[in-house]
């Protein structure tokens, strides 16, 4: 069928008009673009014109403050120098320490250089011998001694001789004696790597070059170095024959001498002969502009390019949305299969608690087939009383807005349809769903509402196995307290006999009832030394069974350190001398006291001593030392010459019933709770120990007490004298 004359000419019209808008579309846009161009040209000038002139003011105020600061040395120097009698003195070391001293507090101070009435070096910062050059031909010399009022005086820079062996700029003020007569000059050597590295950390433009020179146009700083103006001199550019003299301060577009065009930002400095110049080069301001001339023209180009291909468009986005719609179909087929292979129950709500899914997953859970349940109450899979809680809460959102339970987690309680609860574990989401977009009339927002989608999980076997697991922890704890009893009452059962077997065999050894031959005095001192260790076993197990019940009680007094040492000492001296181990004590006797209980602190230092000696061979050492830490706390500390820990061993030794060898052939003797014993006292104290050890050089363990321990004020503590006491 032919299309009717109506249908032709509105088809003509149409592309008349699509082309007239396509044609004023693309001029418009190229128009706008060209403004645009033009603005962000007019744009980036004045951008670089407010950072050139930022930038001067910047280099301005760091000139003004370096000068001036050097200016004020110079003002200390004089009244100093006028003071101090040894000022005449030629090299004087005093005068020499004041000048060095004066000149570390400032960065930009090359050297400072004294010069008396004629020429001559007086005072200097420079070490070694004064040189014997005349520096009467100098101009910073000269300029001082023909005039009282040329004040500071700054000269060409030139090169450093001394210290830094820079570049340098001298500055000079005149030095007068009390009666106004010449008395020399001071000179301050201004390093001009000081102004370079700080115009480097300037934020500067690439390319920009900045200058510092007098106000007769001696060039004094510039950087880069290779900048636009060679030689030493500006008196002939423009900024010095045009620009200055018709103001003082401002900024200027510059044709250089090598044909380029620059920004010129100009400042006298204040109150000095200065002038802080910045020049930033017009191509480098320019560069991104330029740049966006190709990125907006080939923008230009696309946009249209667009336009050319409206129809185009449309029809593809007909098809566009027509395949969207395909794929959202198939998406909610998708998420239809998902929730029903999902193991967790799905159930969706809306905001009046009415079901609207139920999935494949919630009908083996609850016992009931979807039919049964979409369009009722989800209240009616919920027991009493949290079907009406639940009632409850349904009508406070709707009167409120407010939902506490969404997106939290929490355990609920779930009947199923033959009337048996359980526990389940519900997390619950709100989503709101749009209204069909095809009502005629429709405002955004309006016809949406919101549903609610709960996933809930059956936590019966969870809930039973943390029962278990209560049950279980509850029995190891009351077979823990079990084992902490039985061993303390059995630690005062043996304590009892032993005690007796211990006292007789004294006894026995001291010849009281009768003269005892040599096999008997040592079968005696066999059982007294076999009681006694089985006693201090006894005695360990009985402080670790009251540290793991939490029943050990600190009796806490005030002490003095080298007096708990003195006692370990002593007790461990006959083990050491029978090994051959020498006891070394380093401890100051002017150490603070401190808080802490003393048994508890002995029987620690007294298990590492021990355990020191056993472990230290023939030849060997242990030295005992206290210090006061940085943070008020007091370091004990005990080391020897030993065997040494191997580095995998280190974090177990501290372990109960654990020793560094363990194996059935092991050489040293012990129960293992030593260690464990003296980390928990020191722990109950608040305190920590740290081990270092190296294998076949020997073991430091070290008590930390915390500053709260230390008694009296602390600080350095003087090194005490090794002295020898075994």
């Amino acid at each position: 069928m032919n299309a009717s004359p109506t249908t032709n000419q509105r088809a003509i019209s149409l592309k008349r008009w699509v082309t007239a808008f396509s044609t004023v579309f693309v001029l418009v846009v190229n128009a706008l673009i060209v403004l645009m161009l033009w603005e962000e040209r007019q744009q980036k000038i004045q951008e670089s014109v407010i950072v050139a002139e930022s930038l001067a003011r910047t280099l301005e105020e760091h000139t003004v403050r370096t000068i001036y600061s050097v200016d004020q040395l110079f003002q200390d120097m004089s009244y100093v120098l006028a003071l101090r009698a040894e000022t005449t003195v030629r090299g004087a070391p005093e005068i020499h320490a004041y000048l060095r001293y004066r000149k570390q507090g400032l960065p930009q101070v090359a050297g400072i250089v004294v010069l008396n009435h004629e020429g001559m070096i007086q005072h200097q910062t420079t070490q070694g011998p004064l040189s014997d050059i005349s520096f009467l031909d100098r101009t910073y010399f000269a300029a001082q001694r023909d005039s009282r009022t040329t004040g500071l005086h700054i000269d060409a820079p030139v090169d450093d001789r001394g210290d830094s062996g820079n570049r340098v700029i001298p500055m000079s003020r005149r030095l007068e004696r009390a009666d106004g007569t010449f008395a020399g000059a001071a000179v301050t050597l201004l390093n001009a790597a000081y102004f370079e590295a700080f115009y480097r950390s300037a934020p500067i433009m690439p390319g920009t070059s900045v200058v510092l020179a007098r106000d007769d146009g001696q060039l004094l700083i510039r950087a880069p170095a290779e900048s636009l103006f060679g030689g030493t001199s500006l008196v002939d550019t423009p900024l010095f024959k045009t620009f200055l003299p018709a103001s003082p301060g401002g900024t200027k577009r510059l044709i250089a001498a090598n044909g380029k065009d620059y920004i010129l930002s100009y400042r006298r400095v204040a109150g000095y002969p200065l002038v802080q110049a910045v020049f930033v080069p017009m191509d480098d301001v320019l560069a991104p502009w330029r740049r966006d001339i190709a990125r907006l023209g080939t923008l230009a180009i696309a946009i249209t390019l667009v336009v050319l291909a409206l129809n185009s468009v449309l029809v593809t986005r007909i098809e566009r949305e027509a395949h969207v719609q395909r794929e959202l179909a198939a998406a909610s087929a998708r998420i239809a299969g998902i929730l029903a292979s999902m193991v967790d129950a799905v159930i969706t709500i809306d905001d009046q608690g009415i079901i609207e899914t139920f999935n494949r997953a919630a009908e083996q859970l609850f016992g009931h087939i979807a039919d049964e349940v979409v369009g009722s109450n989800i209240s009616i899979l919920m027991p009493e009383p949290f079907r009406g809680e639940h009632d409850r809460y349904i009508a406070d959102y709707q009167r409120t807005g407010k939902a506490s339970v969404i997106g939290r987690g929490r355990e609920v309680a779930a009947v199923r349809k033959d009337g048996t609860t359980f526990p389940a574990f519900l997390s619950v989401s709100r989503m709101r769903i749009a209204a069909s977009d095809d009502l005629p009339g429709r405002r955004q927002g309006v016809g949406d509402r919101e549903v609610f989608v709960g996933v809930l999980r059956d936590i019966t076997n969870w809930k039973e196995a943390e029962a278990e697991l209560i049950a279980s922890k509850s029995q190891a704890e009351i077979a823990n307290r079990a084992k902490s009893e039985f061993l303390a009452n059995m630690s005062h059962e043996l304590r009892t006999p032993l005690n007796a077997i211990i006292g007789f065999s004294e006894l026995l050894d001291s010849e009281f009832f009768g003269q005892l031959n040599e096999r008997q005095k040592a079968c005696a001192r066999d059982i007294h030394d076999s009681g006694q260790h089985l006693l201090d076993v006894i005695n360990a197990v009985l402080d670790m069974s009251k540290i793991e019940a939490g029943r050990y009680e600190l009796v806490e007094e005030t002490m003095a350190v080298e007096e708990v040492a003195d006692m370990c000492i002593t007790m461990v001296k006959e083990q050491a001398a029978a090994g051959g181990v020498t006891l070394v004590e380093k401890i100051a006797p002017d150490l603070p006291w401190i808080y802490a209980d003393k048994r508890a602190l002995r029987q620690t230092l007294l298990n590492l001593m021990s355990n020191a000696v056993k472990f230290t061979g023939n030849g060997g050492s242990v030295t005992m030392a206290a210090v006061i830490e940085k943070n008020g706390g007091m370091a004990i500390s005990i080391t020897d010459t030993g065997i040494g820990i191997a580095r995998d061993l280190i974090g177990r030794i501290f372990e109960p019933f654990r020793q560094a060898d363990s194996t059935t052939t092991r050489k040293f003797e012990g129960t293992g709770l030593g260690l464990s014993i003296a980390k928990n006292f020191i722990e109950l104290h608040g305190g920590t120990i740290s081990v270092e050890s190296e294998v076949g050089v020997g073991t430091t363990i070290t008590t930390h007490l915390p500053a709260s321990r230390v008694l009296g004020p602390s600080g350095v503590v003087p090194e005490s004298v090794e002295e020898p006491v075994a």
